[in-house]
């Protein structure tokens, strides 16, 4: 839980939970692109930041309607 001046917000804890999974995911990716170039690699991290980016914009549409 987070907790801000004493006050804990289960809701950002859970809320950043999906965002630092993204994160992790996509700099393993990336990560495995630069040490190993391959086109096996190149297209995955491409794939993964292509995906996330998509994710976002959908993300960004859906809280704006609602």
């Amino acid at each position: 839980m987070a907790v801000v001046g004493g006050i804990i917000f289960p809701g950002s804890l859970l809320g950043m939970t999906s965002g630092q999974g993204a994160i992790t995911v996509f700099s393993g990716t990336l990560w495995a692109a630069v040490t190993e170039p391959s086109w096996e690699n190149l297209a995955i991290a491409a794939e993964a930041g292509l995906g996330l980016t998509g994710l976002a914009l959908f993300a960004k549409r859906w809280l704006r309607s609602g």
